[in-house]
């Protein structure tokens, strides 16, 4: 990725600015960066869970093996015709591939027109969902307390 440069001071080798936003990362990570890693990082959790061999989601993505690893560590994006035929044959929530959120008013609906697997997928992001919750809360006590005393 091109790194494009604000035109405010000297060029640092760890400045990037994701071509048409205003946002600078340091560290050498661009929102396009951050981004691929995490739809790669959610399809990979995908294909395990939903048991989806190599050669399959290389077929779905209609990608080379070697590109599907580098789309999983982030290394590279993933097409968006991929996506869309991924979504076509395995009924993922395109929304949670691309922001890790589902939809709020599909979720009934997915749970109940999923498989028996999507559904233990639904119920695990549910569970991660309420054990961060919970321990947001814990430690937002922990600092009241301290605050107190």
């Amino acid at each position: 990725m091109r790194a494009l440069h604000t035109g405010k001071g000297p060029v640092k080798a760890d400045d990037r600015v994701c071509v048409g936003t205003n946002t600078k990362h340091r560290r050498g990570e661009s929102l396009v960066d951050r981004f691929n890693s995490e739809v790669g990082r959610r399809i990979r959790e995908i294909r395990r869970f939903l048991d989806i061999s190599v050669e399959d989601m290389c077929q779905d993505l209609e990608v080379s093996e070697r590109q599907l690893y580098r789309i999983e560590r982030g290394e590279c994006s993933v097409s968006v015709y991929g996506l869309m035929r991924f979504h076509e044959r395995h009924g993922v929530d395109l929304n949670y591939l691309l922001t890790g959120v589902m939809m709020g008013n599909d979720i009934i609906t997915r749970i109940v027109d999923s498989t028996l697997k999507e559904k233990a997928f639904i119920i695990c992001l549910l569970a991660d969902a309420y054990n961060k919750e919970v321990t947001l809360r814990c430690k937002k006590r922990e600092e009241e307390n301290r605050g107190e005393n």
